[in-house]
């Protein structure tokens, strides 16, 4: 990330200047002190100008600090809202979006946590022009039984070598056995109260090899395809 620090006092004039560290500048009784500095990741910089100048403000001049960024220059955005669904006892659809700086393709890593030195095992490259709308799928295939896996995704582009940071991390478990999935309804007789509580009903059918059913229930929002899950449910 980056961060700027100045300090002056008050005067008349103005002065641009450019730099990659620390600046002092004195026009007409106005001292100022900046910088700028990077969190030392070379993927992402920019280049910055820095400038004072004054003001008329209630019949006084008023200094006033500022600086204009340009030259940015950043890998894409990591990929958002991933989500784990139609779990099998082989597979399951890893989804995501793109973020604000669309990619050009995306690498899907499985995230083993066991393995320190190297935590992330790349498991295929995602072409971005397979969706035009910026949401996509991908099967995982090849799985273990009733078993946790977690993915990540960084986004990239061609033209360059550098990758964005790894997404967040998704967990999935795969199905224990191929035993069917229990059918749910609903919901009906919905209603709501504004700053309040909901209420629905839901038909459930289990099938019977199932000797219990454990359920929680998760609210979406706006804008979002991943659900959360409610406090207390």
């Amino acid at each position: 990330m980056y961060g700027v620090v100045g300090g002056f006092k008050a005067g008349g004039g103005y002065h641009w200047g450019a730099s990659a560290g620390t600046e002092k500048v004195n026009t007409n009784t106005i001292t100022k002190l900046g910088s700028v500095t990077g969190g030392g990741d070379s993927r992402y910089n920019f280049d910055w100008s820095f400038g004072t100048w004054t003001v008329p403000f209630n019949g006084d001049e008023v200094p006033v600090l500022g600086y204009v960024v340009s030259n940015v220059t950043a890998p894409p955005s990591p990929a958002q809202d991933l989500s784990l669904s139609e779990q099998t006892t082989n597979s399951m659809v890893l989804s995501w979006e793109s973020g604000d700086r669309p990619a050009e393709y995306y690498k899907i890593y499985r995230y083993l946590e066991d393995n320190k030195e190297e935590p992330f095992v790349l498991i295929d490259t995602v072409d971005a022009a397979e969706s035009s709308s910026g949401e996509y799928g991908y099967t995982l295939k090849d799985l273990a039984p009733n078993t946790k896996y977690r993915y990540a995704i960084t986004s990239g582009y061609y033209t360059s070598q550098e990758e964005s940071v790894e997404s967040e991390i998704i967990a999935g478990t795969t199905l224990a056995n191929d035993k069917s999935r229990p059918d749910i309804n609903g919901p009906y007789n919905v209603t709501v109260q504004m700053n309040g509580s909901a209420t629905f009903d839901v038909l459930a059918s289990v099938p019977a090899e199932y000797s219990s059913t454990r359920y929680q229930w998760q609210q979406r929002l706006p804008g979002k395809k991943v659900g959360q899950y409610c406090r207390g449910s």
